[in-house]
């Protein structure tokens, strides 16, 4: 075999070889050099008491069923110290824990001074709804908690029930948030239509709402309204809005109850649009396990509170023509906040509130019985069903 004068070895016509390499001779007595060791991954850290708070509440959700707890367990009736107005989050906070299953959820919260702080007190004061009488004296750490983002809580002014409400279940819901797992691109995608009437996926559905995790508040209270926009010669559209507090018009003096006025506002309304003529309804998507209804008691064009007289009953039946599933949903009463006084940031606050078959009216450090609410419910603001 020849070789080219640039040492490679030529393997027939035309093509060329690298040469062989030459062994390496150790030299005697010279040892090999030691082989490299092998990094030993650190062993994973435990589990923090923070990060087994987090577990349990996570567990805790997960295996909770907001359609099932519907009895209320170790609760009582109790009044509240008011240090100065602090009326509307005492009545509001009443409301919430006459219905069973934000009471049986928040019982489900681990203790923990890891958690959350405003998960942190409201578990404090359910802690003192189920144990020796007296006033829970943590109520006032619960709104505390909230000073920093609700003003009139770190002002120490009078607010109004239905702006706070909002205010502690976003709160607690954000709360939340920051402890469960974010969901996954496939959930998302997978929640990315809901169906309008018939059929499955609706096309020229809107969405007003952020992608986020699913909380057990937004389990218990969010709803769904979609608006349908329709005109001659054009695709209907239909705008889903999302709710937790259920805002209704009562300026119509037709109507005298929370069902007559939900039935008035899911009529088709004519409206124009760009395409002409067209009509506009509303009606409910998703119904949530409590709804809450907030009477809306000021006219914008009358600059005052309405005194109409707003029947307060125990059953609401949804009639079928305001769901898009054409089904009827019935709710029963478990609590009404209750508003006297001519503002919204002034008066006072009042609640109904209910255990198994009994009522009884809480007045701030008050709580009086009472044989039913339909008569004693004058001024109702905040009304808080549960699904049957």
């Amino acid at each position: 075999m020849a070789t080219d004068e640039d040492g490679w070895n030529t393997v027939g016509k035309g093509k060329k070889t690298q040469p062989k390499a030459a062994k390496v001779v150790e030299e005697k007595g010279k040892k090999p050099p030691p082989k490299p060791k092998k990094k030993q991954q650190p062993k994973p850290a435990p589990p923090t008491q923070p990060d087994q708070e987090k577990k349990l509440v996570i567990g805790t959700i997960e295996n909770y069923n907001f359609e099932l707890n519907t009895k209320h367990t170790g609760y009582q009736f109790k009044g509240c110290t008011n240090h100065g107005n602090e009326c509307y989050h005492i009545a509001v906070f009443q409301g919430l824990l006459a219905c069973p299953g934000f009471l049986n959820f928040a019982k489900t919260i681990p203790t923990g001074d890891s958690l959350p702080t405003t998960l942190t007190a409201l578990k404090a004061v359910l802690q003192e709804f189920r144990g020796a009488p007296g006033s829970p004296a943590n109520i006032y750490t619960l709104l505390q908690s909230m000073s920093r983002t609700f003003k009139q809580a770190r002002a120490k002014e009078q607010a109004d029930a239905s702006e706070y409400l909002i205010h502690l279940l976003t709160t607690l819901d954000d709360e939340l948030q920051s402890i469960l797992p974010k969901p996954t691109e496939a959930a998302r995608q997978e929640d990315g239509w809901e169906t309008i009437g018939k059929g499955s996926r609706s096309r020229g559905v809107e969405h007003t709402t952020g992608e986020s995790s699913v909380s057990p508040i937004t389990q218990l209270f969010r709803g769904t309204m979609a608006s349908r926009l329709a005109s001659r010669g054009a695709k209907p559209s239909v705008t889903l809005q999302p709710f937790t507090v259920l805002p209704l018009d009562i300026v119509d003096d037709r109507f005298h109850s929370v069902a007559a006025f939900l039935q008035d506002w899911a009529s088709p309304q004519r409206v124009e649009l760009a395409s002409g003529e067209g009509t506009k309804q509303m009606v409910f998507s998703s119904m949530p396990p409590i709804l809450i209804v907030c009477l809306k008691l000021w006219s914008p064009t009358l600059q005052q509170k309405s005194t109409k007289t707003i029947q307060v009953t125990e059953n609401l039946a949804i009639h079928p023509s305001v769901t898009t599933t054409r089904t009827k949903i019935e709710y029963s009463l478990h609590a009404a906040v209750c508003h006297k006084g001519g503002d919204v940031t002034r008066g006072h606050y009042t609640a109904f509130i209910k255990k198994g078959d009994k009522w009884a009216l809480a007045d701030d450090s008050r709580v009086t019985p009472i044989h039913s609410i339909g008569a004693a419910c004058t001024d109702p603001y905040l009304l808080f069903y549960c699904r049957k």
